[in-house]
């Protein structure tokens, strides 16, 4: 994991910190919203495939997606995009999650325009509806489930995941096939980019470029680091020794929980170890290579 592993934050600071690309998306599409609707321009700005492709209206691939045409698309949409974007960069580091959602964009795109763009008389939607179906099928197969039977209702038991389903699906079935249809997309492209390697080589950037707009990044969006600053008197004050924690072995749960993801028993019960058996941190080690 990079430096994005101070996610772990204190009461007080950033609900962003770890993660300056999902709060540059976030303000670009509060912005965005704020123009548009002002203007009541959406309709002159949206995805629409058969003004992309009959009409030579290429700029529509960029504006479309950049943020949504009423005000409930925009609180619920932006409720679940941050929330699990926010989680993924700080797993993956902004460069793999920039790097993840550049492939995302551009292989749904691709699908939107060359498979449904034949099949369907109109695809028209405004909003980051790709990015949404990409985070929620993440969000799907790789965030474990650490309460399965976090509630139950009618005998029928539900894990803690389970409210972030119903807020993913308000918003996925928003606009209907219009929104259903680029959210499937997302889901498809964001599988393609995590199996298949060759496209994540022929989309990554020089180490330069990288390091260059990482600073841009953090310099306008990222908050200073909270100094730490010890009192003359606590400077004064020789700091105790660290206590002795005594390490317990994994449990047969968590490692059967972890296996079941599709991951070796050996590298679960080293992920386990070094997180002091904390299972969703373990799932951060095993999912990051760390």
């Amino acid at each position: 994991m990079e430096s994005n592993a101070r996610a772990a934050t204190s009461p007080n600071q950033s609900w962003f910190i770890g993660a300056p690309l999902t709060r540059f998306l976030a303000l670009l599409t509060g912005i965005s919203y704020a123009i548009l609707e002002s203007k009541k321009l959406h309709g002159d700005f949206n995805f629409d495939v058969n003004a992309i492709l009959r009409q030579g209206q290429v700029y529509r691939i960029f504006t479309g997606p950049l943020t949504f045409s009423s005000s409930g698309e925009i609180i619920v949409g932006l409720l679940v995009l941050v929330n699990l974007s926010r989680r993924l960069e700080r797993e993956l580091g902004t460069r793999k999650f920039s790097l993840w959602l550049l492939g995302v964009g551009v292989i749904s795109t691709i699908i939107q325009l060359l498979i449904f763009g034949q099949i369907l008389d109109s695809l028209i939607y405004s909003g980051p509806y790709p990015s949404i179906g990409a985070v929620v099928w993440m969000f799907h197969t790789t965030a474990p489930r650490l309460h399965p039977r976090f509630f139950g209702l009618c005998g029928i038991h539900f894990s803690e995941k389970s409210m972030g389903y119903v807020f993913c699906l308000q918003i996925i079935l928003f606009r209907g096939l219009n929104s259903v249809i680029p959210c499937s997309c997302g889901m498809v492209a964001s599988q393609l980019f995590r199996t298949i390697p060759p496209l994540q080589k022929a989309l990554d950037v020089p180490d330069g470029i990288a390091s260059m707009v990482a600073a841009t990044l953090q310099r306008f969006v990222e908050d200073p680091p909270v100094p730490l600053v010890p009192t003359t008197r606590q400077s004064r004050q020789r700091a105790p020794p660290p206590p002795v924690v005594a390490v317990m072995p994994p449990p047969e749960a968590a490692i059967e929980q972890l296996t079941s993801m599709g991951f070796d028993r050996d590298s679960v019960l080293h992920a386990l170890q070094a997180s002091q058996n904390n299972v969703e941190r373990a799932a951060d080690i095993l999912l990051t290579g760390g």
